[in-house]
């Protein structure tokens, strides 16, 4: 929503957009972008038997609306499991394919998802250009199944949802901290060390709140929670509610033990809050220590409730932590994205065709 907000869309620039139909943002979707490309895809269960009938009918109408409009290239921001074969279908009717990679492993630890990357590989290898979010990917794309292949990285930029326009209460300099885990619930993203952290900052009788918001299940952990007071949201939290709830916490925690970038990461500096990080992945790149956010001297529970201590403690850095996440945001919004997007596609057709950029459509 972000991307298409950014951009100038309408017939004469030659830039277009397509989402599912069951998307949670396809009402909003279908009222911002101009002549969208509206796909009907699945969603689980029976839908997903079907999905061989509905995929070539998808394939053809992505055809057609390309060439109707004289689209020569196509940017997937989302890998589907549908993508790969789009990828060929699209390139043996003379379309060029850039895909932008979220993840360049299998799978991380406890994401039983990540099993279908297999399929979504195959996109990687049919792309023309290949998009990395953060140079961690782009490294491990390079060591690869990218190995040899020209990939761009971008860095993801301060993602919305909403949370620009959220009010962001008042705080005093006096009252306690409050720190969040927000996110999916999954073994990687570290939670049981967040838990650990905190309860060893309580031991030694220091003054914060903390709240848990996000899927996923909690186990053991709820109550451990509980005997800390935390505000536990345990459930998908929708699109339009995701800046009202970072809108009640100061600081975002996300002490995973293994990453390519973080969501939440971008999310927390889209509405101007620092993020305390552990040292893993790309999400070095995304947090500035000291400036924007704080990273953890290692992945343990000690670590991560040093940094948190050091927030509590230090007067005058959570405000200086702020200022630096709003202007991370502001120097690195989904404009300056969709900017550096189009123009590695454009790089990509210029050199396939001869043209020059300005001569290109994506």
């Amino acid at each position: 929503m972000d991307l298409v907000a950014a951009a100038p869309i309408c017939r004469e620039n030659g830039l277009f957009f397509s989402f599912a139909s069951d998307n949670e943002l396809a009402p909003s979707l279908r009222k911002a972008a101009v002549d969208p490309l509206i796909v009907r895809t699945f969603a689980h269960g029976i839908a997903l038997a079907l999905t061989a009938l509905r995929l070539p009918i998808a394939l053809v109408s992505l055809i057609r609306y390309c060439r109707g409009r004289r689209i020569g290239t196509v940017v997937n921001l989302m890998p589907h499991l549908w993508t790969g074969v789009a990828a060929v279908a699209a390139r043996c009717c003379g379309l060029r394919w850039t895909c932008v990679v979220h993840e360049a492993t299998r799978r991380h630890p406890g994401d039983w998802t990540g099993l279908a990357n297999w399929i979504l590989r195959f996109e990687i290898r049919m792309a023309d250009r290949i998009v990395a979010l953060s140079n961690h990917v782009r490294r491990q794309l390079d060591g690869g199944i990218a190995r040899g292949r020209r990939v761009t990285t971008i860095p993801l930029y301060a993602l919305g949802y909403g949370s620009r326009s959220a009010p962001k209460p008042c705080r005093k300099d006096d009252e306690p901290v409050r720190f969040l885990f927000f996110g999916r619930i999954m073994r990687y993203k570290g939670l049981d060390r967040f838990v650990s952290a905190c309860e060893a900052l309580a031991a030694e009788g220091r003054a914060f709140s903390v709240g848990v918001v996000g899927n996923g299940r909690l186990g053991s952990l709820a109550p451990r929670l509980q005997r800390l007071n935390a505000m536990i949201e345990n459930r998908w939290i929708a699109h339009e509610e995701v800046g009202a709830y970072l809108s009640r916490f100061d600081v975002v925690v996300v002490p995973a033990v293994e990453a390519s970038q973080s969501g939440v990461v971008a999310t927390a500096h889209g509405c101007g809050m620092p993020a305390i990080v552990t040292p893993v992945g790309g999400m070095v790149e995304q947090v500035r220590d000291g400036v924007d956010g704080l990273v953890c001297a290692d992945t343990g529970a000690t670590a991560v409730a040093a940094a948190m201590r050091r927030v509590i403690d230090a007067p005058g850095l959570l405000q200086e932590l702020r200022a630096g996440a709003r202007l991370r945001s502001a120097g690195n919004g989904p404009g300056h994205f969709l900017d550096a997007l189009l123009a590695a596609a454009s790089a990509e057709a210029c050199a396939a065709t001869g043209m020059s950029v300005a001569d290109t459509r994506a």
